[in-house]
């Protein structure tokens, strides 16, 4: 019987899942699959407004690779879902406009640090 566990396809596909290097399911123009990078963290925020307003800068960089890895490594698809909607809190908008009704709400994002939310971030 086929395990389809170790199928080129499925086993690039938990791979990707998992924040891992896989290959493309695409080929380049030489006929090879391109092998993509593992998920990494991203540089700081280092803008003023941040500095004064948000509190992305509390966060050690310890916390954060803690944050990443433990997005990537321990979650499936669904609890990442759960996570990240858990995290953005839907406000009304501060200043509607009378001849746009382009956005309802704004999207505000938070980080958990332990247990309780921290203050708001930039995304």
């Amino acid at each position: 019987m086929a395990n389809s566990q170790k199928w080129f396809r499925n086993s690039n596909k938990v791979q990707g899942l998992r924040g891992e290097p896989y290959c493309s399911y695409i080929k380049n123009e030489h006929g090879e699959f391109p092998e993509r990078a593992p998920r990494s963290m991203g540089p700081r925020c280092d803008s003023k407004r941040c500095e004064r307003a948000r509190f992305c800068h509390r966060l050690s960089d310890e916390d954060r690779q803690k944050m990443i890895s433990n997005f990537w490594s321990t979650m499936d698809w669904d609890q990442r879902k759960i996570y990240v909607v858990s995290l953005a809190d839907m406000v009304d908008v501060k200043r509607k406009m009378c001849y746009s009704k382009l956005r309802q709400c704004s999207v505000k994002y938070h980080l958990k640090k332990g247990d309780c939310k921290s203050a708001k971030i930039c995304f």
